[in-house]
């Protein structure tokens, strides 16, 4: 049998719907062929058809598939459409004449023969859809992931904007591993992996080389699916092999860190704490650890143990009573015994909230107007506020020295004293807080007069800060002071 009538019993068999073709030159169907000359009668005619139905296509079908660029199973010549030129090229293949080419394998068995020119010449007449999808499309979103065994697959096709999604299960405490390959000067392909349970991405893999690798361990105490992103980031179209491993051999790193941490706190409320941790041995244990406003002293939360295993454990219960605390900042960290050794994360500052302080027993005394009106004396618990400032009025007989001194915590930011002599708008003595306890002092020389105080926090400091304030006046004031 001529290649002419072999090219013609496929047009027809494709045409009729058979899509096979006997060793005798028949259509499947029966349909005897005619010597040479009705045989290229027959061709001429098909391909006729064929032109036909290809013209038919129209030009929203060229523009949807011409951008693509040489990504379409069985568009063999990079037009766009399906044609008998293709099947040819396909057929070519198929005998040896022409080098291997995994567009001509539309069937994507890994082999190239007439069932792989049967199937481009059914969507050239229209009975097949074009353009031809890859095995394990529709799989464009999240949402449609295709749900997949570990395994390796061919050929498949990732147009730009056109991504495709996997979704495999993991046993606990085994890996997911995802292998790509393909050729990078066709375009950029890149890898990510999710996790269900929360969304997070484990692993990526954005490498500029034809291939790429990506990987997570499933840590926790049941299966998990795992989603599996690929996507083209540059190019227009190209064509890619996945193997899928899961596998033994899970790095079991123990470690912990906050999911949840108030950024503030009120006293006297419940402090809400969220953290997780992994570990590896049943000696294992994990707690939080804290310093109240104002005080060195470390303090512990309670204490939680493992079973084992290399499980993340969420810890979403716990709390700290903040009763009792005086408003400034709050230290606090996590501590864990994990691994034979010793773990701490970062302190954390948790700032109390200045909308929910009570006031102090100074109050109101924002301004030198409403200043507070003291005698020589201590006080504690205060609090001053950005933006609200504290002001105390004391009178100082002619001779005598005014001493300011405050205490507070100087870690948690600067607290700045100023001493006024009556309606002053300059200060006869100030302190920016560098050091606690801080000290201001004036003298009065010219007959008695009122003194103000005035308490304010650094601008680029804490919201709040408290204090404690001594004020005294004596009588040792030399002349000239």
């Amino acid at each position: 049998m001529k290649c002419g009538q072999v090219l013609a019993a496929l047009v027809l068999a494709s045409i009729s719907g058979s899509g096979v073709v006997t060793p005798r030159g028949e259509a499947a169907d029966g349909t005897d062929l005619p010597p040479r000359a009705r045989g290229a009668v027959r061709l001429h005619q098909a391909r006729g058809s064929l032109m036909a139905r290809t013209a038919d296509l129209g030009a929203q079908t060229i523009r949807t598939t011409e951008a693509l660029g040489g990504c379409l199973l069985g568009d063999l010549d990079g037009d766009g459409v399906p044609t008998v030129g293709d099947a040819i090229k396909i057929l070519r293949i198929a005998v040896g004449l022409d080098p291997y080419d995994s567009l001509a394998d539309l069937t994507q068995d890994n082999t190239v023969d007439v069932g792989d020119a049967i199937k481009v010449l059914r969507c050239a007449v229209g009975l097949d859809p074009w353009p031809v999808p890859d095995v394990l499309e529709e799989n464009d979103t999240q949402e449609t992931a295709r749900t997949l065994e570990p395994g390796s697959w061919s050929n498949l096709t990732v147009p730009f904007g056109d991504e495709d999604w996997y979704k495999v299960s993991v046993p606990p405490g085994k890996q997911i591993a995802v292998d790509l390959t393909f050729n990078h000067k066709h375009g950029n392909i890149d890898l990510e992996i999710y996790r269900s349970s929360d969304g997070v991405r484990c692993d990526r893999s954005h490498s500029s080389t034809d291939d790429e690798h990506a990987d997570c361990c499933n840590t926790s105490c049941g299966d998990m699916d795992y989603y599996v992103r690929v996507y083209l980031d540059g190019g227009t179209c190209n064509m890619y092999d996945m193997t899928i491993n899961t596998s033994e051999g899970c790095t079991c790193t123990p470690q912990m860190y906050w999911v949840g941490l108030p950024n503030t706190f009120c006293p006297g409320a419940a402090l809400n704490l969220f953290y997780r941790a992994q570990a590896r041995h049943a000696s294992d244990n994990v707690t939080f650890q804290y310093k109240r406003p104002g005080e060195a002293e470390v303090r512990s939360g309670p204490v939680h143990s493992y079973a084992g295993g290399c499980i993340l454990q969420n810890y979403s219960e716990d709390t700290l009573d903040t009763t009792g605390f005086a408003c400034g900042p709050l230290q606090i960290r996590l501590y864990g015994y994990l691994d034979s050794a010793d773990r701490y994360t970062p302190w954390e500052t948790v700032n109390c909230r200045c909308d929910c302080m009570t006031p102090d027993a100074l109050e109101e005394n924002d301004t030198r107007e409403t200043a507070q009106t003291l005698s020589a004396g201590s006080w504690s618990n205060l609090t001053v506020q950005q933006g609200d400032e504290d002001w105390y009025r004391v009178s100082v007989p002619k001779g005598c020295k005014i001493e300011v001194d405050l205490n507070f915590t100087r870690a948690d930011g600067r607290v700045w004293s100023r001493i006024y002599r009556g309606s002053a708008s300059n200060p006869c003595s100030s302190s920016t807080g560098d050091t606690s306890p801080s000290h201001v002092e004036c003298c009065n020389m010219t007959g008695g007069q009122d003194y103000y105080v005035r308490v304010l926090l650094w601008a680029y400091g804490p919201s709040c800060q408290s204090y404690q304030m001594t004020i005294t006046t004596s009588s040792v004031c030399a002349a000239g002071h």
